[in-house]
């Protein structure tokens, strides 16, 4: 028995399994269920961090601002 192999015989863990390390693609469809399946935890969470920016934004005090005169020549 070589070093390599006695080192990894029994001591990984399932998940790190060489099976797992082939098989641990996801297919676009499941990636795709998944995602709908949060689609409510996604939405809220845009529209909360949505909401909190305007309010930071709109409650940010005007630094800069600006004037301006026309003169119309009649």
């Amino acid at each position: 028995m070589n070093q390599v192999t006695r080192a990894n015989s029994g001591l990984r863990p399932p998940s790190l399994s060489l099976d797992y390390k082939r098989n641990d693609e996801i297919g676009i469809r499941m990636l795709f269920l998944v995602l709908w399946a949060g689609k409510l935890w996604i939405i809220g969470l845009t529209l909360l961090f949505s909401v909190g920016s305007a309010v930071v934004a709109l409650n940010q005090p005007n630094i800069y601002e600006s004037k301006s005169v026309l003169l119309v020549d009649s």
